[in-house]
């Protein structure tokens, strides 16, 4: 489910569930700026990209000496680490 507020220049949609932005319209223009989640070309969507952008070799990330392992299940990304 979506909330929706707009002011005279821009539409915004917000996801309830994780507070997630889903659109930025231009009320002048009709442009959006958020990444619409197109199947045909990747059907999710990551407007916040935490903790990295991109992929990581061996899916693991060293800090502070220790080894963060980053691993994809369907849409989440499982952190593990003795550090957390």
């Amino acid at each position: 489910m979506e909330c929706e507020i707009s002011n005279l220049n821009l539409t915004v949609k917000i996801e309830q569930t994780g507070a997630e932005l889903s659109s930025i319209v231009s009320k002048a223009s009709g442009r959006e700026f958020v990444w619409n989640a197109d199947p045909s070309v990747w059907g999710s969507s990551a407007p916040v990209l935490f903790p990295i952008v991109g992929g990581l070799k061996n899916s693991v990330n060293r800090a502070s000496g220790d080894n963060i392992f980053f691993t994809k299940t369907s849409s989440e990304v499982v952190l593990s680490s003795s550090l957390y």
